[in-house]
């Protein structure tokens, strides 16, 4: 976790921060795409944005500002819905801004760990259905 304060020539730097992490993961999930079709699975991964001051939820990065969060989000879906359909997703909290009294700090979570730990758990799962 990198912890650092926030200013307006940050914005691009963490855009870039965000984007190379996704496509991090987006290598990641390639890697285990065979493994969930043997299983009737296919993995999909999307990014979202909130603001938890303001209430919003978004597809599109929302402006930065306290309350900003950066969101990447993995989901197993099953691809032939004879049975019972069973879907599994875990997000991932990437970025935030935070806001504190008179500056505001950026958190980015570069740990790349748990997605793999979690891929395997799900595989875990699946196999256990």
């Amino acid at each position: 976790m990198i912890t650092r304060k926030y200013n307006n020539h940050e914005k691009e730097l963490l855009k870039k921060e965000e984007e190379e992490i996704f496509y991090f993961y987006s290598g990641i999930i390639n890697k285990y795409k065979n493994k969930f079709r043997k299983h009737g699975y296919s993995l999909r991964l999307s990014c979202y944005w909130l603001n938890t001051l303001k209430s919003k939820h978004s597809k599109v990065r929302l402006p930065f500002s306290p309350g900003y969060k950066f969101y990447i989000l993995c989901e197993a879906i099953q691809e032939e819905t004879k049975s019972k359909n069973f879907e599994l997703s875990i997000s991932y909290n990437i970025s935030s801004i935070i806001g504190m009294l008179f500056f505001k700090k950026i958190k980015v979570n570069d740990s790349q760990k748990n997605i793999l730990a979690d891929l395997n758990r799900m595989l875990e799962m699946i196999d256990n259905l």
